[in-house]
């Protein structure tokens, strides 16, 4: 149980930090009517560098901890589909019709955009979680955490059968979760239209 407490705070510090920056970055880059292109390129840097280089490189440098790696690894992830996601939306008939009528883009953003993106905002949120366990299991061996990644890699190269299968319920419960969450919501958002 303390593990469990551990990863899902580490987790949930990073998610909620990655989508601040993803959606920030992502609405910036929409009002102003450009991809901003270092952004981008940033996103793109961090997405080709591999978690556990991104660890080391944080260890050996003393910068950033655990929460900032998963951070980024989310952050660039996500940004990629928002701006897309965002970008697409901008060309909507009735943005067009609002920013023809010289409403403010911050307004256009929050009126009209984040309301429009809102159930692909939510599934992606769901394969952010799928995403954050991926990135758990090499953040929390590599820095030395006591959660469930460390346990289910301790586990394996320890060949304690009965602790591997158990961490690895765990962690297929909550990829699940929010596999079914993600399916269910874009199934709600397909009836709603």
């Amino acid at each position: 149980a303390p593990r469990v407490k551990s990863s899902a705070v580490l987790m949930s510090k990073s998610m909620l930090l990655g989508w601040a920056i993803a959606v920030t970055a992502a609405c910036l880059g929409a009002s102003r009517r450009i991809l901003d292109v270092s952004s981008a390129g940033i996103a793109f840097l961090a997405l080709a560098i591999p978690c556990s280089a991104m660890v080391t490189l944080s260890l050996v440098l003393d910068v950033g901890g655990p929460v900032l790696v998963m951070t980024a690894l989310i952050a660039a992830r996500d940004f990629k589909y928002l701006a897309k996601i965002v970008e697409k939306t901008l060309f909507d008939s009735h943005v067009l019709q609002a920013r023809a009528q010289g409403i403010s883009d911050w307004n256009i953003l929050r009126a009209h955009v984040l309301p429009s993106i809102a159930p692909d905002l939510a599934a992606l949120g769901m394969l952010s979680i799928i995403a954050g366990l991926g990135i758990l299991v090499p953040v929390e061996v590599l820095f030395n955490l006591s959660g469930i990644g460390q346990l289910a890699w301790n586990a394996a190269m320890n060949r304690d059968l009965p602790v591997l299968v158990c961490s690895t319920l765990i962690v297929a419960t909550v990829f699940t979760a929010a596999e079914v969450a993600s399916n269910l919501q874009h199934t709600w958002s397909q009836y709603e239209a």
